[in-house]
């Protein structure tokens, strides 16, 4: 069955938002969904859609497959490049997620598609898209550090009680999820680490990326514009963590993360967002603000720092992290890399800032009483 597929519009939103609801993603509010579709862009990357829909027989989207589209710099120029999240099929609609890939895949402006963040069921379908595991030698891998042992034990055991349970029935007790997770600051910095605000986001982040891209490296914009965006997003419960390591007045590295939580029984999680620093500082710069961050997970409600998208390059900067532990499991990390642009790849120190993360994932969701007060 050939599947009609065209671009997503704002009136799609209560079909998409179904959808997710269906699939047991995270919600996305109407003011959330405007956000995404408002990243500081070039008018080259605004003139690629946000994602792709299929409609059913009645004129609903039934499927979706979203593109979040960034800005790169490059020894070759400015690049534009996406990455690929949401992918939802409807069973009434069984077979369409191909025609959405190709929707994609076929942006002709796209130096490359990623999608960073697939599950074991997924995988195989954007692999037969062309897309292929990467980074080559670690797409398996993410770095983990526990912070609180104690909380991971309770929810390893109320992972399985849910797994004695219908596969259909949804948990709605929300477990270990402390006051703490929105209430709390970062502490515990060095002398050379500094937690910034959106009101810090300025002219030093800019000299920052324009000294980035400098390198030659091939990199998504990490402008002051790009991550107040980060900040604004609205259906975040909480304000990311971004850690500055400075020399004097100077960026010389950076470490976005956010507070997550996956689902009803898992406990808080610090996921590393965004880790980058200039040649010249990255072998102590980068240990340095990790261990920043680990050191205030707990603090924080957080019973793991996780680093989901890794590079031999930063899994050798950070073994002096104590505590790290390296995790395998299915190919989560997929790249299609339009022909022509192989070499650019050799340019690219790859992080999940690259990919959906932060887009996508479910925030700790507010008490009732919270919520009502704020």
């Amino acid at each position: 069955m050939t599947h009609a597929v065209r671009p997503i519009r704002m009136e799609d939103a209560d079909d998409i938002s179904a959808l997710l609801d269906w699939a047991w993603f995270p919600h996305r509010s109407e003011a959330g969904w405007r956000w995404l579709c408002r990243t500081p862009r070039s008018m080259a990357a605004r003139a690629i859609p946000t994602g792709y829909v299929v409609e059913d027989r009645d004129g609903r989207a039934a499927g979706v497959f979203g593109l979040f589209v960034q800005d790169y710099s490059s020894r070759q120029g400015p690049l534009v490049g996406g990455t690929g999240h949401t992918l939802i099929v409807h069973p009434r609609i069984r077979g369409a997620s191909a025609a959405l890939i190709d929707a994609v895949l076929d942006q002709p402006n796209l130096f490359g598609v990623t999608v960073l963040h697939a599950n074991d069921l997924a995988a195989p379908i954007y692999q037969r898209h062309g897309m292929v595991p990467y980074p080559a030698d670690t797409h398996q891998m993410s770095l983990v550090w526990l912070t609180d042992p104690i909380t991971l034990l309770a929810e390893r055991a109320a992972r399985g009680a849910k797994a004695k349970l219908d596969r259909d029935e949804r948990p709605t007790q929300e477990r270990f999820l402390p006051d703490r997770v929105f209430q709390t600051d970062l502490l515990h910095l060095s002398e050379t680490v500094r937690a910034l605000r959106p009101s810090d986001l300025d002219y030093r982040i800019d000299a920052f990326s324009e000294a980035l891209s400098a390198e030659g490296r091939l990199m998504a914009r990490r402008d002051a514009a790009a991550f107040r965006w980060r900040f604004a997003n609205p259906d975040r419960t909480r304000d990311p963590a971004l850690l500055a390591w400075m020399d004097g007045d100077s960026v010389g590295a950076l470490l976005l993360a956010e507070v997550t939580k996956v689902t009803q029984v898992d406990a808080p999680t610090l996921e590393i967002i965004d880790l980058v620093a200039l040649a010249d500082c990255s072998g102590h710069a980068i240990p340095s603000l990790v261990s920043c961050l680990v050191r205030n997970a707990a603090r924080l409600g957080c019973a793991r720092v996780r680093l989901p998208v890794v590079t031999r390059e930063l899994e050798g900067q950070l073994a002096s992290v104590p505590g790290m532990h390296r995790r395998h499991g299915h190919d989560h990390g997929l790249a299609w890399i339009r022909p022509g642009n192989e070499t650019l790849t050799t340019d690219w120190r790859l992080t999940p800032y690259d990919g959906e993360f932060g887009l996508c994932f479910r925030s700790p969701p507010r008490p009732a009483q919270r919520e009502s007060a704020a």
